[in-house]
């Protein structure tokens, strides 16, 4: 079970099982729950909408699973790893309308390895930057070898690293 599902579970059992609107169950969760900000409270309901745990009924937002059904532990709140995933999740809305976009590569590579991973992009951009700054390289190339040192392929992604990087140096 995800700690999405329980974070959810959790909150709409507080708030009585019912629908609430966007802006109460962000209410709840930083204001009564005291869980997070409100960055990390809008990526939870993002996340529950995208992975079909949560449905909107007009401007009501409900959940899509038997809330009763999750074992919650008592107490409960966030792991401080599924706050740093909420920091960084983009909504799929956002990364749909980002493919009609020129994604630069180096942003590609870093979507991988996160994806991937499971690491938090903040963490890869951190030991990227050290790497860069040691080795002395684009960034691109850079994070291509961070990639290959997480096992992951970019074998689709050099050529086009390296347009970007030869069209840059033609400016």
């Amino acid at each position: 079970m995800s700690e999405l599902m329980i974070a959810l579970s959790t909150l709409f059992r507080r708030k009585g099982g019912l629908g609430q609107t966007e802006k109460d169950l962000m209410h709840a969760m930083t204001f009564d729950l005291h869980w997070f900000g409100a960055t990390e409270a809008k990526a939870l309901v993002d996340a529950g909408l995208d992975e079909d745990l949560l449905k909107k009924d007009g401007d009501k937002i409900k959940p899509n699973f038997d809330i009763q059904g999750v074992s919650v532990p008592i107490m409960y709140t966030p792991s401080e790893k599924f706050v740093s995933e909420l920091r960084s999740y983009t909504p799929k809305t956002k990364i749909e309308s980002e493919k009609n976009e020129k994604i630069p590569v180096f942003r590609k590579i870093l979507l991988r390895i996160s994806e991937k991973t499971g690491i938090a992009k903040t963490e890869i951009m951190r030991e990227i930057n050290r790497k860069k700054e040691r080795l002395n390289m684009e960034i691109e190339v850079v994070g291509l070898i961070v990639a290959k040192r997480h096992g992951i392929d970019i074998s689709d992604l050099i050529l086009e690293c390296e347009s970007e990087i030869l069209a840059r140096a033609k400016e």
